[in-house]
């Protein structure tokens, strides 16, 4: 328990039985002693065994029968090939010991981990390190307090196989959907394997039984498969397969191929057949015999028929059809009623793998990602404890982790043992993966290179060289990517310099417009011309305002020759200014061009995303053109004031497109040349705009109102046209305007309102005021009073005419009878607030209660998924408060049917934007399925985790974009559109709150009261801000202009 997994040079200890000391009796038994007691018939004499521990001037000195060092150590010999030649032994007892075949996987994977020669060190926060500090010069061991051992990645782990998966799922994204997916399963006591392995039961030498089954089938693959069936389809152009064991241990193979031909043209060949073979018994007995052995589905009650209907999970029988054709992406077999119960085969390849197989068309995304999924089978990993399941050769690897942690149940095969072991290939792709890692400069964990005990103590060069070094110092290819030189070259095992042979020569590759060098030189590392392009990936980055979304995209984009990313950045702030400035210059000029729709013809195709001047023109036009009048009106109005003051207001009732007037300001000025900041008082409401608070912007600490005057001045004098566009004042103090006015004069050294910054103030006075009310109001300042206010009136988020007018009564505090009638008529009881209601309160601490309770009444197993957080140094909680502002949870604890909201916009035009509530349907490492709560039909959405960064900082978190929908506070609530909620009425403190709760909805039939007697009374006053109520009676008695 004391021994870190990560740790270097962990040692293996003997087992002590009994009270270890002077005086005390005890029994010391060595690794090699263990090994002879599990395993007798290996150590007859005690020897030709490996040692476990390393070898040292003690046990060398000794005999291998009196604890020494096993000879096969001494002599170099591996564990991996001691495992080998046991296995192989002419003693069979070896081979068909499945307990000592297990022994052996555990072993060799133990091994591999704790011989794992890749020392890292974590550079966040740790600049110019040293060789002295990663190795201790005292004792010439690392130093433990900041070097860690990655171990190599085990086999049939988690990560192994999230790897492969993530690999599989680049291909498919490239090559799109396979033609044909297949399926050849293993005939386990067929005559062949049983000739091979010389007994009845295959299963006795799962040794002989797998190398057999590996030959079979990668002689079976080459030549049959890719020779003469491609030939007869038209050709194959790319291909993968993967081994996957079956719960009773038999090993089969899946496989997708992307042909020459459509879908189309191969149902024109019938490559795939669903019927009984036409020919009669005698004129093809060996097709007939081989379709009714093998390719009829006979159902069986223990493994098709678990359904409670007793229906068969696979289909069976087959409704009949006079053609094969597509109906949407799903394929109709042609059948008669007498082949019911085939199963799909290609005659031809059915003929020479003699053993159950089955061959699918396949079209269409929906697809794309069941296949991936399918066949990458991403299990997660366990801790190993065997347990024998007969004689089938499989053992069960039992849980003993909590259920918060990603461990589950697997069933491991001695096929799959034996394949670990002897390090066979299980699965196999016609494109390589290249994985580019874009991690921000100093904010990676960095390889240490091999040798750095021999490198001088006070060397900086320790580290091995990054993707993104590699690139950078290539000697050819200047115009290339990043992307595109890892996807056109591969080191090239010949990197000494004697070998440069042929560094001469040029060939073209498709997909690029010139012909490409044949070697390109990196420092020492050499890199050949692939014959066929690999495809890449690298860390999946969300949309979002992240330096490291910036840097990544920079990094994959753009084509630098003879510098470095960083020295190319110059002069920039952050790595989001100077990915503008490229967006901007077009890759025409030295820019980039970012690979995104620009045809922008409704409101759905804009984005909040950088685009480049063109498409911010497209959108401007397009939101100006979808603006109500009063929007308009304001929107020209607004441009000629602010050409002469630096400072106006818009006001504007809840749903009057108060947000959608700031996204139009937004694009018009950044077209201008301005350089846009997005502020808001709080962190809810600042990513509600995507932007950042006010206290952020001006370097205030979160419980003081001084400003970073050196922050503020880098800012001025980088940006010579700077714009605030500032969502919700009414949350702003009276005492925080002022310190923001004097900041910037004092900046700016212009004695005007806001040192001649152009700002734009958004809100609502009728809306939630300050949490410090006593620093005073912001209509208590000069800058309220002195400058042009522009109101909007007409509501665009509430269609409901009812509603407006209660809510038009609500904003003033004019609770007639009308009022209290509506929302009487909507009060419940709490038990029966619908289900797609999310719940509304004051505090947090209701809110914390509301939604532990709902959680424990819902039934199902809870499901933990945590963020994956990325920060500097070591205080953990500094950086969870921080990241609390990427409104991104820590840890999601959710079941199914769970009701969620969405905090995203994730597809516009289909309605899944930040506020959309849902239900949880299903949950799996990568993604979660959603279902629309409100609406007909069940309309659902994948979704994936989305990267958040705090600006100006290192942290970034990695999670899911939803947050559990039972209930949320009030606050949280604002500027946002939901479908339904449903209020508590017993502590609402002001008709602030409560006109804000009511006006999230669009219709009065989704809004519902709970928490108070039925019929509702008023039974004490509200905290009612007249002097609000003042100004809104003005506003809506005069013009769009308030002077």
């Amino acid at each position: 328990n004391t021994v870190n997994p990560e740790a270097s040079e962990a040692a293996f200890e003997d087992l002590i039985i009994g009270k270890n000391g002077s005086n005390g009796s005890y029994i010391r038994l060595s690794t090699e002693s263990l090994l002879a007691l599990m395993f007798p018939h290996l150590y007859p004499q005690c020897k030709g065994h490996i040692s476990m521990s390393t070898p040292n001037e003690d046990n060398i000195a000794k005999d291998e029968s009196h604890g020494g060092i096993a000879k096969a150590t001494l002599y170099g010999e591996t564990l991996k090939g001691y495992t080998r030649q046991r296995l192989y032994m002419a003693d069979r007892r070896f081979a068909r010991d499945q307990a000592f075949i297990f022994f052996l996987l555990d072993c060799v994977e133990k091994s591999n981990i704790a011989s794992a020669n890749r020392h890292v060190v974590s550079t966040k926060g740790r600049g110019n390190l040293t060789q002295r500090d990663i190795i201790d010069p005292t004792t010439r061991k690392f130093n433990k307090n900041i070097v860690s051992n990655v171990p190599y990645i085990v086999r049939s782990s988690f990560a192994y196989k999230r790897k492969n998966f993530l690999n599989l799922s680049t291909v498919f994204r490239n090559l799109g959907s396979p033609q044909l997916f297949l399926t050849f399963s293993c005939d386990d006591y067929s005559s062949d394997f049983t000739a091979a392995t010389g007994t009845s039961k295959p299963w006795e030498d799962p040794v002989l039984f797998s190398a057999h089954f590996k030959r079979k089938w990668l002689c079976f693959f080459e030549k049959h498969l890719l020779g003469h069936f491609a030939r007869d389809i038209g050709g194959i152009k790319d291909y993968s397969w993967v081994l996957e064991i079956q719960d009773r241990g038999s090993p089969h193979i899946h496989c997708v191929l992307w042909t020459k031909k459509t879908v189309e043209e191969l149902i024109a060949l019938n490559v795939v057949c669903c019927r009984l073979y036409p020919g009669t018994f005698n004129s093809d007995p060996l097709m007939n015999r081989l379709v009714l052995k093998h390719q009829i589905h006979r159902c069986q009650h223990v493994y098709c028929k678990l359904h409670l209907t007793g229906k068969c999970r696979f289909g069976y029988p087959k409704e009949p059809a006079p053609r094969t054709e597509f109906v949407g992406d799903e394929c109709i077999y042609q059948r008669g009623v007498e082949d019911m119960q085939v199963n799909a085969y290609n005659p031809y390849l059915l003929a020479v793998w003699r053993a159950n197989m089955d061959i699918q068309y396949n079209k269409g995304e929906a697809a794309v990602r069941y296949l991936a999924k399918y066949m990458a089978k991403n299990e997660s990993d366990a801790i190993f404890e065997i347990v024998n399941k007969g004689t089938s050769g499989s053992f069960k690897i039992r849980n003993e982790k909590s259920d918060k942690e990603h461990f589950k149940n697997r069933i491991v095969g001695a096929v799959e043992a034996v394949y670990d072991i002897m390090g066979w290939q299980k699965h196999h792709t016609s494109r390589a993966v290249a994985f580019i890692q874009t991690s921000l400069p100093g904010d990676d964990r960095r390889l240490i290179k091999p040798n750095i005990k021999d490198i001088r103590q006070n060397s900086k060069n320790i580290f091995t060289r990054t993707h993104v070094e590699k690139y950078e110092q290539r000697k050819g290819g200047a115009n290339l990517t990043i992307t595109q030189f890892y996807c056109f070259y591969r080191e090239h095992s010949s990197s000494s310099s004697g070998s440069d042979r042929s560094n001469g020569g040029f060939q073209q590759r498709d997909f690029y417009p010139e012909p490409l060098p044949l070697y390109i030189r990196s420092k020492n590392t050499r890199y050949m011309l692939r014959k066929k392009q690999a495809f890449w990936r690298t860390f999946p980055q969300s949309e979002v305002n992240g330096e490291k979304y910036y840097y990544q995209q920079i990094v994959l984009n753009k084509a630098i020759f003879g510098t470095t990313f960083v020295n190319s950045k110059g002069r920039f702030p952050s790595w989001r200014d100077y990915f503008e400035h490229l967006v901007s210059l077009g890759s025409e000029n030295g820019g980039i061009s970012i690979e995104r729709s620009y045809n922008i013809n409704n409101l759905s195709d804009v984005g909040d995303f950088e685009r480049g001047p063109e498409a911010t023109q497209a959108e401007l036009d397009v939101m100006y053109a979808n603006a109500n009048e009063s929007q308009k009106s304001i929107f020209d109005r607004v441009k000629i004031e602010l050409i002469v003051n630096s400072v106006t207001f818009v006001s504007g009732a809840a749903g009057t497109g108060k947000s959608y007037l700031l996204k139009m300001f937004e694009r018009h000025y950044k077209l201008e040349g301005y350089k846009i900041f997005k502020l808001a008082p709080t962190g809810v409401a600042a990513f509600n705009v995507s932007g950042i608070t006010i206290h952020r912007f001006f370097g205030m600490a979160s419980s003081s109102l001084e400003p970073n005057y050196l922050k503020l001045d880098e800012i001025v004098k980088l940006y010579p046209k700077v714009m605030l566009l500032v969502d919700e004042y009414s949350m702003i103090s009276k005492a925080l305007l002022d310190v923001m006015n004097d900041a910037l004069i004092r900046t700016t050294q212009r004695a005007v309102a806001m040192g001649g910054v152009k700002t734009i103030f958004f809100g609502d006075v009728a809306q939630l005021l300050p949490v410090k009310t006593s620093e005073g109001l912001i209509w208590d300042t000069l800058l309220y009073n002195h400058f042009s206010k522009f109101s909007l009136h007409k509501p665009i988020r509430q269609v409901d005419q009812v509603l407006i007018d209660v809510l038009n009564k609500v904003c003033v505090c004019k609770f007639d009878e009308d009022v209290i009638r509506f929302i009487n008529e909507r009060v419940v009881h709490k038990s029966n607030v619908p289900s797609n209601c999310l719940r509304l309160y004051t505090t947090r601490q209701n809110v914390n209660r509301a939604n532990t309770r709902e959680f424990k009444r819902l039934a199902g197993d809870p499901i933990s998924v945590p963020a994956f957080d990325i920060y500097s140094g070591s205080n953990r909680k500094s950086a969870s408060r921080a990241l609390k502002e990427t409104r991104l949870l820590e840890e999601l604890e959710l079941k199914t049917d769970m009701p969620i909201m969405l905090i995203q916009n994730l597809q516009v035009s289909r309605g899944w934007v930040n506020g959309t509530l849902a239900k949880v349907l299903e949950v799996d490492e990568e993604n979660i399925l959603l279902a629309k709560l409100a609406g007909g039909g069940e309309e659902t959405l994948w979704i994936q985790r989305i990267s958040r960064s705090i600006p100006g900082t290192s942290y970034v978190r990695t999670q899911f974009p939803i947050v559990p929908a039972f209930a949320t506070t009030i606050h949280k609530a604002q500027s946002i559109t939901i479908d339904a909620v449903a209020i508590h009425l017993d502590d609402m403190p002001s008709h602030g709150q409560l006109y804000v709760a009511m006006s999230r909805v669009r219709r009065a039939g989704d809004l519902y009261f709970f928490g108070t007697d039925i019929p509702v009374r008023i039974k004490r006053k509200f905290g009612v801000n007249l002097e609000a109520i003042d100004l809104i009676d003005y506003s809506q008695n005069n013009d769009d202009t308030m002077e």
